[in-house]
C-alpha cells in the first residue's frame, strides 16, 4: 500500500517516515549532495532515487536507481517493497554510507586533509631560495614626471 503524503515539513514526522520506510523514492534531478537525501540515508531508508550524476555519487552501492519514468519508478517500488532482505542491505549500506561520508567527523576530517596538503604544497613551494626569487623579479623603471597644466 501507498499513501501520498504531499509535502512533509515537521522534521519529527519525516525522520520517522525515513526510519520505518520500505522504501524511499528520492526524485531529485539537479543540484549536488542533496541533505534530504543524507538524512533518508543516516535514518536506514532503503533508497530508489531518480538516476543522475549526483543521486549516484551520494549513494554509490547503498540505493537502486531509476530513470525518471512512471512505469519504471513503480515497477522498481514494487520490487523493494517485495523484498526485506534487499530493504536491510540498502538500509544497512546507506547508513555506513552516511556516517562514513556524510558525517561531521568525515567531512572535518576531509577538510582538514585538503587544508594540510594544501600548506604543504605552499611551504613546498616557499623553499626556494630567495635571491633566485629576487633574481627572477622584473626591474620598475619609474614613469617620467608628468606637468599638469
Amino acid at each position: 500500500q501507498f499513501t501520498w503524503l504531499g509535502h512533509v515539513s515537521n522534521d519529527q514526522l519525516l525522520s520517522s517516515l525515513w526510519q520505518n520506510c520500505g522504501a524511499y523514492f528520492h526524485g531529485h534531478s539537479v543540484g549536488g549532495t542533496n541533505p534530504a537525501l543524507v538524512q533518508a540515508m543516516a535514518s536506514g531508508a532503503p533508497t530508489i532515487a531518480r538516476d543522475t550524476v549526483f543521486n549516484r555519487e551520494v549513494l554509490e552501492d547503498s540505493g537502486l536507481f531509476v530513470a525518471p519514468d512512471a512505469a519504471a519508478i513503480v515497477k522498481t517500488i514494487r520490487f523493494l517493497m517485495s523484498s526485506p532482505a534487499l530493504q536491510n542491505t540498502l538500509s544497512v549500506r546507506a547508513r555506513e554510507r552516511a556516517r562514513d561520508q556524510f558525517s561531521w567527523d568525515a567531512i572535518c576530517g576531509a577538510y582538514e586533509k585538503v587544508l594540510s596538503d594544501a600548506i604543504h604544497d605552499r611551504t613546498s613551494a616557499t623553499a626556494i631560495p630567495m635571491r633566485t626569487i629576487a633574481a627572477a623579479q622584473p626591474k620598475v623603471i619609474p614613469a617620467p614626471a608628468m606637468a599638469v597644466e
